[in-house]
């Protein structure tokens, strides 16, 4: 998984299965690891305490509709 400075502010909409709230990133990629049906996944990067990680079984490559604005979030995939 990675991510770049384009996907900053973004994420991927409608594909997300599964939500969890994490203190980092890394435990947000563990949780995606974890599921085969994990693809990418949505980061709460500007939030303080726990952050929203939001599982995608799905890409920006597969849905480039989806890939949309979003302040406070990284998408990774």
């Amino acid at each position: 998984m990675s991510t770049s400075i384009r996907n900053v502010d973004h994420v991927l909409t409608n594909y997300t299965f599964q939500e969890y709230y994490v203190a980092e990133v890394t435990q947000c990629l563990q949780k995606c690891l974890d599921n085969e049906m994990c693809v990418s996944f949505n980061f709460e990067y500007s939030k303080v305490g726990s952050k929203k990680c939001e599982l995608n079984n799905s890409t920006r490559a597969w849905a480039k509709e989806k890939f949309q604005e979003r302040l406070g979030f990284v998408y990774y995939d």
